[in-house]
């Protein structure tokens, strides 16, 4: 089946349910249907056809999620692009492929006008707006024109359904290849798992550019038919009204959103008597927050772990059982194992690199496959992370193998000091990173997030570390900064800290 067959069936169950609710305004399936329709047909009137490559980079709104479901009743290829992209990013995209058509918005179509300026080859925009210079189409133009819907060619479940660039621990922007069974194998597979159903109604703050947003969102909703109630950002306050207002009943979020909910003064005025379930990714949470979660909302916390090269979800902490600090066990259609360096399997509680196959696993890089090759040598996926697995399967994180830190004949995993720092009661956010010494090779130090109005010095975390872990793994240096840089996942990107 491919992405437009399940929307469809999904349109013919519930057609009056709404899909999207966006700034107070719902959108029905039915209605949902309609306007990518037109769009589809807008679309192939510019020339797009099946196999042809549409990137969309836009704020979140509905027309994320029309532009979605056009593309896939073309049977084209979605490139999503983050809206805070800037030039030599989007340069590189449209260098590495043949995007036919960009949704777009004005800063963006600004940028591919430089581009055009420069030489450099852009697609056809079609601006989410006002037009730049007037000559531009805009996407209400194409609602406007009408055109018939178009017939919904022969898609495969292993064509390309998406091409999302991601830098990973490398500096080098990669397209990773995911095709339809991909993306509707991991959303059937994580609703399996944490009994999704259509009355649900989970709120989206995550960019549905990013893969957390595409799969866990989009796709959930149009394969499954629960409600995404939408947010543009994170905002806290217009978090906990749209929560209550709409009786969610999951939220899923990353630590720094977990952390702005549980400090609100609103918090207590907020309506949670929908909630049944929360889920968390990105990251492993602090042992403290999820205890933190566990006793504010007594529902269950699933934490999940996955890669966009695994569509955004390898494993997760099924309704029946959770494990405090685990992400979970693989999902349905998938196997996990944990290795040495030689690719041998390691003994239960062991920590080795974590491989993985099976439904969800991507096609590959575009246009590298040298790097394919590697990173899907002998069948298996690999990941990069260390981690161990218990005698129940249940996967635990330990962290990523490029950020081990190698001090002396001393390996320190920089998420055991951060597990300490977190316990510090003004310490709000750290992440702890590598550096290079001469004497032993590599020392951690650490990027700290103080409570706000506290007087929190370095010689006081290093006091503090010292008295809950060995001097080898107490940071050398604390920078104290007002926050830390992020992915729209919530994972910490400590490749520009290390920088």
């Amino acid at each position: 089946m491919n992405i437009a067959e399940a929307f469809s069936r999904t349109v013919a169950r519930i057609p009056e349910k709404p899909m999207v609710v966006f700034r107070n305004e719902a959108y029905s399936f039915k209605r949902m249907d309609a306007l990518s329709d037109r769009v589809a047909g807008g679309l192939a009137k510019l020339g797009v056809d099946p196999g042809d490559i549409i990137s969309i980079g836009i704020p979140n709104g509905p027309e994320v999620v029309i532009s979605f479901l056009a593309a896939a009743k073309l049977g084209a290829v979605v490139v999503p692009l983050n809206i805070m992209l800037k030039e030599k990013e989007l340069a590189y995209v449209f260098k590495d492929c043949s995007v036919k058509a960009a949704i777009t918005f004005d800063e963006h179509g600004e940028i591919l006008g430089r581009l055009n300026q420069k030489g450099i080859k852009t697609p056809r925009p079609v601006v989410v707006g006002k037009s730049r210079n007037g000559s531009e189409l805009t996407f209400d133009e194409i609602l406007a024109q009408n055109v018939p819907s178009v017939s919904v060619p022969v898609v495969k479940q292993t064509d390309t359904l998406l091409m999302v660039y991601t830098s990973g621990t490398t500096g080098e922007p990669k397209g990773v290849m995911l095709t339809h069974e991909n993306a509707l194998s991991v959303a059937h597979s994580v609703a399996q798992f944490q009994h999704r159903t259509e009355k649900d109604r989970g709120l989206c703050f995550f960019p549905l550019t990013h893969i957390t947003g595409i799969v866990n969102f989009m796709v959930d909703s149009l394969a499954i038919g629960a409600t995404i109630v939408l947010q543009e950002r994170f905002d806290v306050d217009d978090y906990l009204d749209n929560f209550g207002r709409y009786r969610c009943t999951v939220m899923g979020a990353v630590t720094p959103v977990f952390q702005a909910v549980l400090a609100s003064p609103r918090l207590p005025e907020t309506d949670f008597s929908h909630l049944r379930l929360i889920t968390s990714g990105g990251t492993s949470l602090p042992m403290d927050l999820y205890q933190l979660l566990k006793d504010r909302f007594e529902v269950p916390i699933l934490e999940m772990y996955g890669m966009t090269e695994n569509a955004a979800t390898l494993t997760s902490n099924p309704m029946e059982k959770q494990k405090e600090g685990s992400v979970g066990v693989p999902l349905p259609g998938m196997s996990v194992r944990v290795v040495n360096e030689a690719d041998q399997d390691l003994p239960i509680g062991e920590e080795g690199e974590i491989l993985a196959r099976g439904s969800g696993i991507m096609k590959g890089y575009h246009n590298k496959p040298e790097m394919t090759r590697m990173a899907l040598r002998h069948g298996w996926y690999h990941t990069g992370d260390l981690g161990r697995m218990d005698v129940d399967g249940f996967l635990y994180i330990v962290d990523r193998k490029d950020d081990m830190i190698n001090a002396g004949a001393f390996k320190i995993y920089p998420r055991d000091v951060e597990e300490v720092l977190y316990t510090h009661p003004n310490v709000q956010d750290c992440a702890v990173v590598g550096v290079s010494d001469e004497r032993l090779g590599q020392v951690p130090i650490a990027f700290v997030v103080p409570i706000q109005n506290t007087d929190l010095t370095a010689e006081e975390l290093k006091d503090f570390c010292r008295d809950h872990i060995a001097n080898y793994k107490v940071p050398r240096r604390f920078h104290f900064v007002e926050e830390l840089p992020r992915t729209p996942q919530g994972k910490v990107m400590k490749r520009l800290l290390k920088e």
